[in-house]
C-alpha cells in the first residue's frame, strides 16, 4: 500500500484520459496545498463535486 499521496495521485493519473489530467491535477493542488486541516477538507469536498469522484474511492 503506497501511502505517499504523489505515488498515489500518479498512479490514478492513469485511469484519467490525458486531456484531463492537467484539469484534474490543478484542482486537486488547492486541497493538497492548503494551510489548515479544514481548508484542505474543503476544498477537497469541492474537488470531488466538481470532478465526479465517488466518496468511497476516497
Amino acid at each position: 500500500m503506497q501511502l505517499c499521496v504523489i505515488h498515489q495521485i500518479c498512479n490514478s493519473l492513469k485511469y484519467v484520459s490525458y486531456k484531463d489530467q492537467k484539469l484534474l491535477i490543478a484542482d486537486l493542488k488547492n486541497a493538497y496545498q492548503a494551510l489548515t486541516l479544514e481548508e484542505a477538507e474543503y476544498n477537497f469536498e469541492e474537488f470531488k463535486k466538481k470532478n465526479g469522484v465517488k466518496s468511497i474511492l476516497w
